[in-house]
């Protein structure tokens, strides 16, 4: 494993390895599950380095405790030092807390959730949170012993309140709790924040089916979004024209689409806009055999 017996070249190539399979998972052109399956290989990859991490520690950590360590059960990486020195688990701690620092949750948790796993991606931006929670509270406690008053302990749980929100992403999480149907958790953590993003209305229009309040969201971003706007002109697209075809629709929906698709054949969309038609080409389709326009739909299929 090159985590133990690499030089340092060949474990900065493994982390910029890992790390290109999670950023790169929303540019990838690969198919859905073949890109979910690569995230999620990279995710067991890290759990499995970090449970060999977190075992040899403990292990270490019992044996200190006894004091007996000639009669402690040594873990399996103590055990294989001992007899031969070709497994160095000092460095193989290290190098694995290095490659797990260099591969933040953050970074995992945006994977996850682009690739369709908002369960997964939840849990790590807990762990992101709960990450700081430690190093600002649980890691600097036997720092200032002499501070522990009742004041100190009220302090800490302040902080460790409000640093529990402030390193999470309330957006991304906001929309994660709206695709798992947590109706209540959105709505909580959404009171976490100053002031909503109208993207993040919109998502929460949708997991109420309120289509009527998602098209009059969308309205309202498409006037204020700027090019600086963190709001998606394809994700806004998408809700809009899901919003049309519920609501029945399906006319205006496919000509929006088809109108897209028409100035792109004309040179007068961009790029973005053609990747964009990708996204909704399937509701134009829907629409079109809804209305049983059949010569719409033939041209949709064969479209480029």
């Amino acid at each position: 494993m090159l985590c133990a017996f690499g030089d340092d070249l060949d474990r900065e190539a493994v982390a910029n390895e890992l790390k290109s399979v999670l950023t790169g998972a929303k540019q990838s052109n690969m198919d859905k599950i073949e890109l979910q399956k690569s995230v999620d290989a990279v995710f067991m990859a890290l759990q499995i380095l970090q449970h060999w991490g977190e075992n040899e520690i403990e292990e270490r950590y019992k044996v200190q405790r006894s004091g007996k360590q000639s009669k402690s059960r040594p873990s399996t990486n103590s055990r294989a030092s001992s007899e031969s020195s070709v497994w160095p688990p000092d460095e193989t701690v290290t190098a694995i807390e290095n490659l797990l620092s260099f591969i933040s949750f953050d970074l995992c948790a945006k994977a996850a959730a682009h690739v369709g796993m908002p369960a997964q991606s939840l849990r790590f931006l807990e762990m992101e949170a709960r990450k700081l929670e430690a190093e600002l509270i649980f890691d600097s406690i036997g720092q200032n012993d002499g501070d522990r008053g009742g004041n100190k302990s009220l302090n800490s749980r302040q902080l460790l309140k409000s640093t529990h929100i402030d390193r999470m992403d309330i957006g991304l999480a906001h929309r994660l709790f709206g695709e798992l149907s947590d109706r209540n958790s959105m709505t909580a953590i959404a009171r976490c924040r100053e002031e909503i993003s109208v993207f993040d209305q919109i998502h929460e229009r949708q997991s109420y089916d309120d289509w009527d309040g998602v098209l009059r969201l969308c309205e309202l971003a498409s006037q204020i979004k700027s090019d600086s706007s963190d709001i998606s002109t394809c994700n806004l697209e998408n809700a809009r024209i899901k919003a049309l075809l519920e609501l029945g629709h399906f006319d205006s929906a496919l000509k929006q689409v088809t109108g897209m698709i028409d100035g792109d054949r004309k040179g007068k969309e961009s790029s973005k806009s053609a990747e964009c038609i990708v996204c909704l080409l399937p509701h134009a389709v829907h629409a079109s055999w809804r209305l049983g326009k059949w010569d719409a739909l033939d041209n949709l299929v064969k479209a480029p």
